[in-house]
This record gives structure tokens, sequence and C-alpha cells, in this order.
């Protein structure tokens, strides 16, 4: 495993843990405006895309 993300459901805000070269989890914050982007499987995608369709979440 070389990525895992938490998905916060009741406000706008992902935390991706990333494996760094010394073998220590690095945890970076995503936030509404930012883009996603998983190193691991080459993906990327807004913010605004993954909660489009969550109840009580405004964008």
């Amino acid at each position: 495993m070389q990525e895992y993300v938490l998905i916060n459901q009741s406000e706008i805000k992902i935390e991706c843990f990333r494996l760094n070269a010394e073998v220590n989890w690095v945890s970076q914050i995503y936030r509404q405006g930012d883009e996603l982007e998983l190193t691991s499987i080459d993906f990327r995608c807004p913010i605004a895309q993954i909660y489009q369709k969550v109840p009580g979440i405004r964008l």
C-alpha cells in the first residue's frame, strides 16, 4: 500500500496519507477548490466532483 484516503462526510475535507521514501506516512489535506491527486494510480479529480451528490454539503 502506497496511499490511503479518508473522506469526511460532514465537511469538504479529504485527507490523503502517502508513504514517503523514508517509509513514513505523510498526510496531505485537500479542501474545497483543491484537486485530489492519487499519485500511486495517476489519478486527479476536483474535490467538488467527489462531493457533488453528498446531502448537506454546499459547494
